[in-house]
């Protein structure tokens, strides 16, 4: 009867451990496919390894890349850090142009992934 009870007990307490790090995985990658959207949706020129890429390209190539990599990613910033900023072959900085203005694509995600964070908390209800 107690082999039972505590059978049961852990049935029901495991899925409320687990709920923290299940929410934490849904947040980043809920950030990093918003980034991927972000990039594909920009009117900016990606350059990586000296060539210029639409911004379509640039969001396929990180999806490709993100998909065989995942594993080693738990956060958007992980993701900006280990898969968008620079080539995995060469080791050179992946820049964005946007307009005559140019950046270093992880300055760039970052910047927006601060301003996506700071929408999802003012769209946050209120408690009463």
């Amino acid at each position: 009867m107690q082999r039972h009870l505590k059978s049961m007990l852990t049935s029901l307490l495991l899925p409320i451990l687990w709920l923290p790090f299940v929410q934490a995985f849904t947040t980043s990658e809920k950030e990093i496919q918003h980034l991927l959207e972000f990039i594909n949706q920009s009117d900016c020129v990606f350059i990586r390894n000296n060539n210029e890429y639409p911004a379509k390209k640039a969001r396929e190539h990180l999806e490709t890349k993100y998909d065989y990599a995942k594993r080693w990613v738990d956060s958007a910033e992980q993701f900006i850090e280990r898969i968008a900023s620079k080539s995995s072959i060469s080791g050179k900085r992946y820049q964005v142009r946007c307009q005559i203005q140019l950046f270093y694509s992880g300055e760039w995600l970052n910047q927006e992934l601060r301003r996506y964070r700071a929408s999802q908390i003012s769209q946050q209800p209120v408690a009463q």
